[in-house]
């Protein structure tokens, strides 16, 4: 849950905010919530990530911080998943959050 009420929903979130993101108080809301700080949580999730993009229809994920780290790692993921979907009929869909707005950059 946001500060302002807001919930973030998805198959995965990505915290990317600040040096080291205290994620132990935050709802999981049967999805994966990945620190992208340190780097090496979120590498070694990707894996995991990567299957569950193959073996499920359609996936989304939320990248918490829009600062430019935040958007340079929600437009990775989003090249990602385009060349994983291609030829498919998957969809997928990156939303970008930051304090005042949702930017929702799902494909389609």
């Amino acid at each position: 849950m946001l500060e302002d009420g807001r919930s973030v929903s998805g198959d995965l979130i990505s915290v990317d905010v600040g040096a080291v993101t205290d994620t132990s108080k935050a709802p999981r809301n049967n999805g994966l919530l990945v620190s992208v700080k340190p780097m090496d949580e979120f590498e070694n999730f990707w894996p995991m990530i990567e299957q569950r993009m193959k073996s499920d229809s359609g996936i989304r994920i939320a990248v918490v911080g829009a600062g430019a780290a935040g958007v340079e790692l929600a437009l990775a993921i989003r090249y990602r998943l385009d060349q994983m979907n291609a030829g498919t009929d998957k969809r997928a869909g990156v939303v970008l959050v930051e304090r005042d707005r949702f930017e929702d950059g799902n494909s389609g």
